[in-house]
């Protein structure tokens, strides 16, 4: 039986990260495509900002067994559930193992552990390690946004990062729906459906981005 064409790179090279189960092959393949983005982001002459530059040429890891174990993480922690937070923590560092510098492997580890009350001090520290390999992942801002409005209640704290990570990645669909949170809790629902509304924009199946904005909608 033929192998099935692998699709060609298109579509916002400002967020081409996928959340996916892959194969180390296709992770492979696809790090090739991102380094073919970065040969001809420059020939197309597109006016992307220092950010925006930033994160179509970031080079999360070069080690293809971490890449491969970071991307299946994601997946177990969507399912908001004890095995897949287990799953999803495993998964994140035994990334972290096969590459101690892969920063975004950090930050799922670190909603992971945010996730449940009596590691949230844990996720800090992963945080403050992730934002110290790489200051720009919109990821690591996101994550300490949502610790600081659950774990902090400094408000006004999260409200800054959150605002830096979408500066960052205004794609990413999770620094939206912890933003609309944010915003819910200030008593602004207006504003947190808007932002609830970006995020299923950005990810139509998610189940819990619907539940939320199900819950917002319910509020007068």
């Amino acid at each position: 039986q033929p192998k099935q064409p692998r699709p060609v790179l298109t579509g916002d090279l400002s967020d081409i990260r996928p959340f996916v189960t892959v194969t180390t092959d296709e992770a492979l393949a696809r790090r090739r495509d991102l380094q073919l983005a970065r040969q001809i982001i420059p020939a197309l002459a597109l006016n992307l900002s220092g950010d925006e530059h930033d994160a179509v040429t970031k080079h999360y890891t070069q080690n293809a067994d971490a890449y491969e174990l970071y991307l299946k993480g994601p997946y177990e922690w969507s399912k908001r559930s004890f095995p897949g937070m287990v799953e999803a923590q495993r998964l994140f560092r035994n990334a972290i193992a096969a590459d101690p510098g892969f920063a975004l492997a950090y930050v799922g580890l670190a909603d992971t552990l945010l996730m449940n009350q009596p590691t949230a001090s844990e996720a800090a520290v992963v945080l403050s390690k992730a934002v110290e390999l790489d200051p720009n992942l919109a990821e690591a801002h996101a994550s300490k946004g949502f610790y600081l409005m659950f774990f902090e209640w400094r408000w006004k704290e999260a409200e800054a990062a959150f605002q830096r990570s979408l500066h960052l990645n205004p794609n990413y669909a999770t620094a939206h729906h912890w933003y609309a949170t944010l915003l819910a809790i200030k008593g602004d629902s207006e504003a947190a459906k808007s932002e609830m509304r970006k995020a299923l924009e950005l990810d139509p199946f998610s189940y819990n981005f619907l539940a939320d904005l199900g819950q917002l909608m319910r509020q007068r």
